[in-house]
């Protein structure tokens, strides 16, 4: 059985409760030793589907920028940039970037990104000294779309 202390608050077969005194031997919701904070609730109806196959549920998708990226001319090295966006009115959740020859120190910008009409989407840009190889940037998104 698990020790508690006064005031540890535990989540226990879907209730909330709080330890009113220290114990070892009451299950959360069993004894004196605890307080309710939030009952577990009923079962509610079923949600209307979606046409996401998800259940009605947003769904996480990944946008891939495959192309060789812009050229950016810095004051010391050329960079290239890739970006790669989510749809219209889609949320970004993460993003990052592969490059087939590993320089970790060639990597400038790595960081999510919010284009001029809005869209969310991540950015990358490298130093290109090194002529890198190949290299992509990619974006996690959640399809907000009904």
């Amino acid at each position: 059985m698990t020790a508690y202390q006064a005031t540890d608050a535990v989540s226990y077969e879907g209730s909330a409760y709080i330890a009113v005194t220290a114990n070892e031997a009451e299950a959360p919701g069993t004894g004196s030793s605890w307080n309710l904070l939030a009952a577990r609730g009923e079962q509610g109806p079923p949600g209307a589907g979606g046409s996401g196959g998800g259940g009605g549920l947003p769904e996480i998708y990944t946008v891939t920028a495959f192309s060789l990226g812009t050229l950016v001319q810095d004051d010391e090295y050329p960079m290239l940039e890739q970006i790669a966006f989510c749809d219209e009115g889609d949320i970004l959740v993460s993003g990052g970037y592969w490059i087939s020859r590993r320089y970790d120190d060639i990597v400038r910008a790595n960081e999510p990104y919010v284009g001029l009409d809005g869209r969310q989407g991540w950015r990358a840009t490298i130093d290109d000294r090194f002529q890198t190889g190949s290299w992509k940037v990619y974006a996690r998104c959640f399809d907000l779309t009904p």
